[in-house]
């Protein structure tokens, strides 16, 4: 299988997860894993197993099974090769959700959930426990950077929600099953703080699927037009061969955020941006 039949299988299936829960986890890093995992598509086990993440099947699996070879480091130097027994699925959409449960529900892996960047929320995944591969981060990363996957990341809503602001004052956002209100926040370019104070929420931690929550949106735009003239900003002079999630990396920044603060200088699409251009960090 090449690159592209795999990311036209992969990809479209891990963005409906991901929105089907809030977008808790960046979709980038999700799709990364399973490249890495499976080798672009071309571990002929895991495929027909529908297994495109290595999920080891632990005494509580009631589901398939299939023993593969893999290589464990132990000590974060040496590889220890190994048969180990890994979860099998019907299907790729079954792996993929099984993945999301597995993230996403275990206290572990909870500093992944609406993380800050691609390189947070895989560096929390690992810090689980759920790689041992000294590399697994770094690998990653540059699997991300070099196929650009962060076009797969959710940031249309993010952009249109911010053009909208300009004739809209305020604008609204019906909270979905799997919804948490930071994750709404970081889609709007704001805290949760704030989303509570303006619907009054007590409780952050307490939204239901249906309820509909104000966004003010003209808040947002002057949050960022303060930090622009109080000079809060670095700047960053873009080469040839800098991506934008690159340049987030430098500076362990956001790329989204980035992206909305250089937005006129950029244009529609962040994965488009030139030698030259003076962004905004």
């Amino acid at each position: 299988m090449d690159k592209n039949s795999f990311l036209s299988i992969v990809a479209p299936l891990v963005q409906a997860e991901n929105q089907k829960r809030g977008n808790p986890l960046y979709s980038s890093v999700v799709i990364a894993q399973s490249i890495l995992e499976t080798g672009w598509g071309s571990s002929s086990l895991m495929m027909k197993a529908k297994a495109i993440f290595g999920i080891k099947a632990g005494v509580f699996w009631k589901g398939k099974v299939y023993n593969a070879k893999t290589k464990e480091c132990y000590d974060g130097k040496n590889y220890t090769n190994i048969v180990d027994c890994f979860r099998a699925y019907d299907s790729f959409e079954d792996s993929i959700k099984d993945y999301f449960d597995l993230i996403c529900n275990s206290k572990r892996y909870s500093g992944a959930i609406n993380s800050s960047s691609p390189v947070a929320c895989i560096s929390a995944i690992k810090g689980g426990g759920y790689a041992t591969s000294p590399t697994y981060i770094q690998n990653i990363m540059e699997i991300i950077n070099s196929n650009n996957l962060e076009q797969y990341d959710h940031v249309e809503t993010v952009e249109n929600k911010v053009e909208n602001s300009k004739t809209n004052e305020e604008s609204t956002y019906t909270v979905k099953p799997g919804d948490t209100l930071s994750g709404i926040a970081k889609k709007y370019g704001t805290t949760y703080q704030e989303l509570a104070k303006i619907n009054g929420i007590e409780n952050p931690n307490l939204i239901y699927p249906g309820q509909v929550l104000k966004i003010n949106c003209s808040e947002v735009n002057t949050s960022v037009q303060l930090e622009t003239q109080t000079g809060l900003f670095n700047t960053y002079t873009v080469k040839p061969g800098d991506t934008l999630s690159g340049i987030a990396l430098k500076f362990n920044k956001n790329w989204k955020t980035i992206y909305l603060h250089n937005k006129q200088v950029i244009g529609n699409n962040p994965n488009l941006i030139k030698p030259g251009q003076v962004l905004k960090i």
